[in-house]
């Protein structure tokens, strides 16, 4: 359907369009997304390893709240069965659980230390990880949670303190936008700043296009 009239999203299990009109965000919406989120990466970067943590565990707890809704526009969208909708949500919750056991009991254990070599003339050499920047992620077509919104791509841009821009796909956007909701009700319980993830829709490659151009985009999933 034409974008300035909106589109919908079709399931091919009853062969007919789903209600919902989803509309493309708009030049200003793309640019607030871009701007936001190099505001907040200064925030998002620096905090301490448990808001991060507690922020990705919101997300998970608001996941789980919403589970039945998600279904439904998942089957809707995608014309998949309840037992593959389960699988994959189940797999959706585990990878943020996954991130947040390995920010809590493993992050800090992955570096390297080489100390100071006086003799050899040698100076110490430590490793770190260290956030690069916004990153833009762009909802997969045949796995509407598992490499979506809050997939692994998404997840592990967080945990690793990178706010992200998430490019829904056109065919699953209910899907996307109900999950993007966990998320900004997760910014709010932990208050961070809306920058740290933003959503975007579009039925076309222009949005995904621009952002990807973006210099303030510094990485892609």
């Amino acid at each position: 359907m034409n974008s300035s009239e909106g589109f919908r999203t079709f399931n091919p299990r009853e062969n007919k369009f789903n209600n919902e009109v989803h509309f493309c965000s708009s030049e200003r919406e793309v640019e607030n997304a871009l701007q936001s989120a190099k505001d907040a990466f200064d925030f998002y970067s620096s905090i301490v390893l448990e808001k991060r943590i507690s922020f990705l565990s919101a997300i998970k707890r608001n996941i789980l709240k919403l589970k039945d809704e998600i279904q439904i526009a998942y089957c809707a969208e995608s014309g998949l069965s309840e037992v593959r909708f389960e699988s994959e949500f189940l797999r959706t919750v585990n990878q943020i659980q996954l991130f947040c056991d390995f920010l809590q009991n493993e992050f800090n254990e992955i570096a390297t230390f080489q100390p100071e070599n006086k003799e050899q003339k040698t100076p110490s050499l430590k490793k770190k990880f260290i956030p690069i920047g916004p990153i833009l992620v762009i909802g997969s077509s045949n796995f509407p949670l598992a490499y979506s919104t809050m997939g692994g791509d998404t997840v592990a841009a967080l945990a690793a303190g990178c706010p992200v821009i998430v490019k829904a796909h056109p065919m699953h956007v209910e899907t996307s936008k109900l999950v993007a909701d966990c998320v900004f009700e997760a910014l709010k319980e932990v208050d961070f700043p809306q920058g740290v993830f933003s959503h975007l829709i579009d039925d076309s490659y222009s949005v995904a296009t621009k952002l990807i151009c973006d210099p303030r985009i510094k990485g892609a999933g």
